[in-house]
């Protein structure tokens, strides 16, 4: 089964140090043998009672939830799980891709879209002015 914040909500944020009852109480009733859902951009798993909950990322705003707002840049990486099923065997495998920013950049600047300039800005760590240091 797949959703994007959980079963109920699409804006349900599924962390990974929610307790178990906290996890279990956003799951709801959901019975699938694998559970997958996003909206948190953190790849991680974890058994969620009788089912394996993943999350398999985001496909082009990776970051690090940790980063102080001043220092917080996205990750220039798609991430992405996959599933194999085999008749014996199960297996969650994550992926992550590194893109380039300076494509991106261009392809926004060529697309005509707004705000197409500041594309590239937000996937580069930030420049720390020496002299405040």
């Amino acid at each position: 089964m797949c959703f994007h914040g959980s079963p109920s909500s699409f804006d349900a944020v599924l962390l990974p140090e929610l307790t178990d009852a906290e996890f279990k109480e956003a799951l709801g009733s959901a019975s699938a043998p694998y559970l997958a859902g996003g909206h948190t951009h953190i790849q991680y798993t974890r058994p969620a009672g009788n089912s394996v909950f993943l999350n398999p990322g985001s496909a082009g705003v990776a970051y690090n939830r940790w980063f102080e707002m001043e220092d917080f840049y996205i990750y220039p990486i798609a991430q992405y799980a996959v599933l194999h099923v085999g008749e014996e065997t199960v297996r969650i495998e994550f992926r992550q891709v590194p893109f380039e920013v300076d494509l991106l950049e261009q392809g926004a600047l060529t697309s005509g879209r707004p705000f197409a300039e500041n594309e590239g800005r937000q996937y580069r760590p930030r420049v720390k002015d020496q002299e405040n240091k």
